[in-house]
């Protein structure tokens, strides 16, 4: 999943501005796969363990030394709409660790700050991404 230009981010109870994108990216952490003797292709398959990975990228004002460190870990929220107003408005949550965090210069010259996060979940059950309908317009 990939988020362009969310609206009202918050990390860890700092609020993040200028926020470019956030990419949700989920992958197999271990991978169950089965071949039968009928032929050269798997006839099963399985991902009882996964990752949530997400990558926040922002655009710096200034350089600045304060910020997240890698082990934080708290909340991240954000909104995203297909248009300006609330109507189609959704809700991200997810309780995340910072994994690591890397400020540089993209071409063109404008500074960004990349943090790389890991979702976790409650209960090892749920999914860590909480989407949920945000068209009433709360915060």
């Amino acid at each position: 999943m990939l988020v362009i230009n969310p609206q009202s981010v918050s990390l860890i109870g700092q609020t993040i501005d200028r926020v470019r994108r956030i990419a949700i990216h989920r992958s197999a952490e271990r991978l169950l796969v089965e071949w039968g003797n009928m032929g050269p292709y798997p006839v099963f398959a399985d991902v009882p363990e996964q990752r949530v990975e997400l990558e926040l990228f922002a655009d710096l004002e200034r350089g600045t030394l304060d910020g997240l460190e890698p082990g934080d870990e708290g909340a991240l929220e954000f909104f995203t709409s297909p248009t300006a107003g609330s109507g189609g408005r959704t809700k991200i949550e997810a309780t995340v660790v910072v994994t690591d965090v890397r400020d540089g210069v993209e071409p063109g010259g404008s500074a960004q700050r990349r943090i790389r996060m890991e979702a976790v979940s409650a209960s090892g059950t749920a999914d860590p991404i909480v989407i949920s309908d945000a068209e009433d317009g709360s915060r």
